[in-house]
């Protein structure tokens, strides 16, 4: 059986694409049965916002794999998140998303720069919400089924 997998969600608080990657997993789990399930530190009761970068911390430690979700809107905390979960993660479980945009301003361009030069997680490019869906789920579903053949598990088994 594969184990359960916490899925740790880094992106602005305010955009879309966070709320649609959090459907993702759940639709993973709620429709295939995996075990997967969404840490988004805004749902974590245990802090309050004087103590967001120790939950921010204690989540991504507890969790198995991180989704980075980078959009224009720059946040230093979501830079502070990725750059830590290269320490953290094996980079096959970390999961990178930047949305196509043309003008992006230069903390944001410094970042992606920083990715690139790490040479280990290939980050992908998306439009919207839906397309960044699509991609996550895919993603994801390519990550499941290389653990399920490791693990010897039938993903589907009639």
């Amino acid at each position: 059986k594969m184990p359960k997998t916490d899925i740790f969600i880094s992106s602005h608080q305010i955009i879309e694409e966070r709320q649609g990657a959090k459907n993702v997993v759940d639709r993973l789990r709620n429709s295939h049965a995996f075990p997967v399930f969404p840490i988004l530190v805004e749902n974590d009761q245990r802090y309050d916002m004087k103590q967001t970068s120790q939950c921010i911390k204690k989540d991504i430690d507890k969790s198995d794999w991180f989704v980075g979700i980078i959009e224009s809107q720059y946040r230093p905390i979501v830079n502070k998140e990725i750059k830590y979960a290269f320490k953290r993660y094996k980079h096959k479980d970390i999961f990178i998303f930047v949305k196509n945009i043309k003008n992006r301003n230069v903390k944001l361009e410094c970042l992606i720069r920083w990715i690139e030069k790490q040479g280990t997680v290939k980050y992908q490019g998306y439009n919207d919400s839906v397309d960044l869906e699509c991609k996550l789920n895919n993603a994801l579903m390519l990550r499941i089924n290389e653990l399920h053949k490791k693990l010897k598990i039938h993903i589907f088994e009639n």
